[in-house]
């Protein structure tokens, strides 16, 4: 892999940031901030960010920035679940 600054990104070979999809087929980002999959699970970026600093949560981190995928989300989720206890 290298840098390349007409990218900005980390890039294979003949790959640019034109040719790598960035967002899924509904056009919703494929890692999100800290900020936008805490709102999606009622959680504030903060707490986000400490959780996954900890290792208690699953995300992705690309230099000093942490996001998530719907994959994290979806296994965060599993995480914490609490089955119920009686019936």
């Amino acid at each position: 892999m290298t840098y390349t600054d007409d990218t900005a990104a980390w890039t294979e070979p003949g790959l640019t940031t034109d040719t790598i999809p960035v967002v899924d087929v509904l056009g919703r980002p494929l890692l999100l901030t800290p900020e936008e999959a805490g709102a999606l699970v009622r959680r504030s970026g903060g707490w986000m960010r400490r959780k996954a600093a900890a290792g208690e949560i699953p995300c992705t981190v690309l230099g000093r920035t942490v996001l998530f995928s719907d994959t994290d989300l979806d296994d965060l989720i599993v995480i914490h679940h609490r089955p119920a206890t009686s019936t």
